[in-house]
């Protein structure tokens, strides 16, 4: 499943940036994103914010934080998510 996930992210991305809005995020805010799944809306935020917000982005599924991880790698972005 987390080699195809991302197949849903435009029906997903809308919901991320509604969340993203409603959540009215600043510099020094701490973010928990639970079932991060392969990134979003952590990976969003990490483009806009970049070290200005902490974010820590779990997921239960390994394969799916190993396709996080890997994208985060490939934009530079700070941080690692974990599947604890």
């Amino acid at each position: 499943m987390s080699k195809s996930f991302d197949r849903w992210l435009p029906y997903i991305q809308p919901v991320a940036e509604a969340l993203i809005s409603l959540a009215d995020l600043s510099e020094g805010n701490e973010i928990l994103d639970v079932a991060a799944g392969t990134g979003e809306p952590s990976l969003t935020i990490a483009r806009r914010f970049g070290s200005a917000v902490r974010i820590t982005a779990v997921d239960g599924a390994e394969a799916m934080v190993a396709v996080a991880e890997e994208k985060r790698r490939k934009e530079g972005l700070s941080g690692s998510p974990s599947n604890r």
